[in-house]
Order: structure tokens, then C-alpha cells, then sequence
């Protein structure tokens, strides 16, 4: 009897501890962080305003001009990554588009946050994005990249 009462609370134990590991091993979607990037939820308002305004708007970043990026305002941010080729001096001759509505590992911004970009070097200098900004800009342009 004891034998048996030990096994099932090894089981149990088990399985809890499965539940846990399994519960953390989430799809990433910035949940518990304080950002949603749900692809049917992220507007580019928002990803300008959690995001590209306070982590790329720098003067000295694109804030400033930097690689031809305009993000001084909402408007000119998205004019300038949305459907737009790469125009900056480490990544002009690449041909690549800088946003491809819906094919974020097709758009040159979401490649510039991996450590291996394929042009000019990982963005925002000094200092990357955390895993929940990083899956709100992938999540925005997996929905369309919509503006509002």
C-alpha cells in the first residue's frame, strides 16, 4: 500500500511539474508582459508608441535620420518602412523591402532585430529589443501592418 500511495505522488508531482514547464513554453505573444502582440491586436499606434518612438526615435538614431528613417512623427514613420526599399548606406543594394505587410521574415525591420541581420548591423544599437517588443513588431506586420 505504501509503495503504491509513494508512486501516485510521484505521478502526481509529475505532472504538475509538467503543467508548469508546459505553461511557460507559451507561444511568445508578450502575454504577462505588459505588451499584447496579438496579431489581430497590434496597430502600428501602438508599436510606434511601446516601441519605435521610445527605443529608435532618438536624435541620434532615427530620430535623427538614421539609414534614411524618418520616426521624428507616426506618419513619417510608417510612410517610411511600409512597402518602401531599403535605403540606408549598409543596406540599399540589398533590394530588400523594409516592411512586407503579412511576411514579417520577408521585411528587412524584423531581420534587423536578430543578431545576424542580412545587411548593416542588429538594431536598436546598445541595446535590443526585449522578446515581447520584439514579437509586437513581428506580430504587427504577420497582421497586415496595418496603420491607424
Amino acid at each position: 500500500m505504501l509503495a503504491s500511495v509513494w508512486e501516485i505522488g510521484r505521478i502526481g508531482f509529475a505532472l504538475v511539474i509538467s503543467s508548469l514547464l508546459l505553461g511557460a513554453c507559451g507561444d511568445d505573444s508578450g502575454a504577462g508582459t505588459g505588451v499584447d502582440a496579438s496579431a489581430a491586436d497590434v496597430r502600428f499606434t501602438e508599436l510606434y508608441q511601446n516601441v519605435l518612438h521610445k527605443r529608435c526615435a532618438d536624435a541620434v538614431c532615427h530620430g535623427g535620420g538614421a539609414g534614411n528613417l524618418d520616426f521624428t512623427t507616426q506618419a513619417k514613420a510608417y510612410a517610411a518602412l511600409v512597402d518602401t526599399q531599403a535605403d540606408g548606406p549598409d543596406c540599399k543594394s540589398s533590394g530588400l523591402t523594409r516592411v512586407v505587410a503579412g511576411k514579417p521574415n520577408e521585411s528587412l525591420m524584423y531581420e534587423k532585430l536578430s543578431p545576424t541581420p542580412p545587411c548593416g548591423r542588429r538594431m536598436p544599437l546598445g541595446n535590443v529589443l526585449s522578446t515581447s517588443e520584439t514579437a509586437m513588431v513581428r506580430e504587427w506586420i504577420a497582421g497586415g501592418a496595418p496603420n491607424d
